[in-house]
């Protein structure tokens, strides 16, 4: 890090993030835990959260600004009249908020190199399935040949 910076806390929304990378929300969470699993540690997934509090006041905005004098903002017990209600679910996260240029590209080139390698992975993987498939075929052809040819 360049300079001291403690980590902070963010919420990325889950369904928003999925649709413009156009990945599953399970391959989101690989790529978090790869940057949490590096020497610098650049993030730290923690659990899932609803990441926007809608808050109605049935007497209004005066009643909101009267109730925060009354009990502080975090002081909510004993509210009437206030409907609460949570949304957006959203993969939270601590990350450090102060990467220089050099750190950012690191991040991306420590993610595609990762994404790389699992391609690789997959891929041959999917090769040697494909020659087992030919293997077996041929033999099951071969002996279905065979056995036609043995009742002429």
């Amino acid at each position: 890090m360049s300079d001291v910076c403690h980590m902070h806390e963010r919420a990325i929304p889950m369904q928003e993030t999925v649709e413009t990378l156009d990945i599953t929300e399970e391959s989101v969470e690989t790529l978090l835990c790869y940057l949490d699993l590096h020497p610098q540690q650049w993030v730290e997934p923690l659990h899932p959260t609803l990441s926007v509090c809608k808050l109605q006041c049935y007497g209004g905005p005066q009643q909101l600004r009267t109730l925060t004098k009354l009990y502080g903002l975090y002081g909510g017990t004993g509210w009437s009249g206030v409907h609460v209600e949570f949304s957006d679910l959203s993969f939270y996260i601590h990350s450090y908020g102060n990467l220089t240029v050099d750190e950012l590209f690191a991040v991306c080139a420590l993610l595609h190199s990762r994404v790389m390698a699992q391609e690789r992975t997959q891929l041959y993987q999917l090769k040697t399935c494909f020659t087992v498939l030919c293997i077996v075929t041929a033999v099951f052809i071969w002996m279905i040949w065979m056995t036609a040819e043995f009742r002429h």
